[in-house]
């Protein structure tokens, strides 16, 4: 990816706006930091997600400069998942899905990685977030039968399967299972697949996952990366409207799933649905998460209290309880309840002509023996009774 097109991606984001400059700063900051003071950086994510970031890895900096590198499949799988289901990250790179599923959600995991120095970034990350126990890594690639296969080194996250008539020199030979074997009996709410163009055959061996009920959604990379292998993207949409999904993307702010209609997704990924209601309910009542600072809420949730700002001009809540007023006003003043935080407000002075009682004396008195008896009327702006108090006031009201 280019300067300009790191740039764009960082100011375009969802979670940017409204603060470009900042995330400017940030890829900036990065930039420098990590030519100075090269090696593996820990970075503090999601939900006490954490996850070792070098300089030029594309994905995981991506996380670093906008919160998520890819906003909407991203916060399906915060939004979708529960600690209970299995999650099922094919092409895993790093890490970053799994992480967001198995350590800010707490689900358990299954990540494939066929890469042997990938992988070893995958595994670091685990035991970083301390999931061995509930996140099974396994050095393999996916495809329709059990064999080995070539792989490409150094092209960092679009690493591939060799296909027809290409060649690397630098490639390694990895396994390759099946998607029923390695899961063994194991039925995954949600898939992630990133194999840069592989997902034929990996779906093709994994026809007993797919048809399972458990399993209600799948996100997927259609880019046209199919085409070295010979496949036509258009046999997997065929291929999971057949087993009862949905092609469509999410949007997280409304948390709602806006169907495709056969259209190709702007993303390069593909989100497949099935079971609607049950998703859609699961979205709905999923937690929000916070990202850059930013909570990403739907439209009509209202914000928690515990965390809403105090300040009396700010409403707190979206649908506040009503004021409960205290039977007994504490200096002069009336307390009230809005909430489940406590404000106080001076009671308003009657006026005359615009100006209190104390207000409309001329001059300047030192002492309190020699403060008019208007500025201690009961009709006095709350400037003046304030004043008084201090032994001191000024000829006319500051109000």
């Amino acid at each position: 990816m280019s300067l300009l097109d790191t740039l764009k991606f960082i100011v375009k984001h969802p979670l940017n706006r409204g603060s470009e400059a900042d995330a400017v700063m940030r890829f900036a900051k990065w930039q420098i930091g990590s030519r100075l003071l090269p090696g593996p950086v820990v970075h503090e994510w999601i939900g006490g997600a954490r996850f070792f970031v070098r300089h030029g890895e594309t994905g995981l900096t991506g996380n670093l400069y906008a919160g998520l590198h890819e906003f909407a499949d991203m916060a399906f799988v915060l939004h979708v998942l529960r600690d209970t289901d299995l999650f099922a990250d094919i092409g895993a790179n790093a890490g970053s899905y799994t992480l967001l599923a198995c350590r800010a959600v707490g689900a358990a995991g299954v990540a494939f990685e066929p890469f042997p120095p990938t992988f070893q970034r995958l595994s670091d990350n685990v035991r970083l977030n301390r999931l061995e126990d509930r996140v099974r890594c396994l050095n393999m690639a996916l495809g329709r039968e059990p064999g080995t296969a070539r792989f490409t080194s150094g092209l960092d996250t679009v690493n591939h399967i060799l296909g027809a008539g290409e060649d690397d020199a630098g490639a390694v030979s990895v396994p390759v299972s099946t998607l029923d074997a390695a899961l063994a009996g194991a039925a995954p709410a949600v898939m992630k697949i990133d194999v840069e163009g592989y997902e034929l055959p990996v779906l093709e061996g994994g026809g007993a996952t797919l048809r399972n009920e458990a399993l209600l959604a799948v996100i997927m990379e259609l880019n046209g990366s199919g085409e070295r292998y010979g496949h036509d993207e258009s046999r997997i949409a065929a291929m999971m409207r057949n087993l009862g999904f949905d092609a469509c993307t999410y949007d997280p702010f409304e948390r709602r799933l806006v169907d495709l209609a056969g259209a190709a997704s702007a993303t390069g990924n593909t989100l497949f649905v099935r079971q609607r209601e049950r998703v859609m309910q699961r979205l709905k009542s999923a937690p929000p998460f916070k990202a850059n600072g930013k909570a990403v809420l739907p439209a009509t949730q209202p914000l928690d209290c515990s965390t809403a700002p105090k300040r009396p001009h700010q409403v707190p809540c979206a649908d506040p309880a009503p004021p409960v007023r205290s039977k007994r006003p504490l200096g002069g003043q009336r307390r009230e309840e809005r909430g489940g935080f406590m404000f106080s407000s001076a009671p308003r002075a009657r006026r005359t002509s615009g100006r209190c009682r104390a207000g409309r004396l001329p001059g300047r008195w030192r002492s309190a023996s020699r403060v008019p008896r208007d500025a201690r009327h009961p009709s006095a702006c709350a400037a003046c009774r304030r004043a008084w108090s201090r032994r001191r006031t000024a000829g006319r009201c500051s109000r």
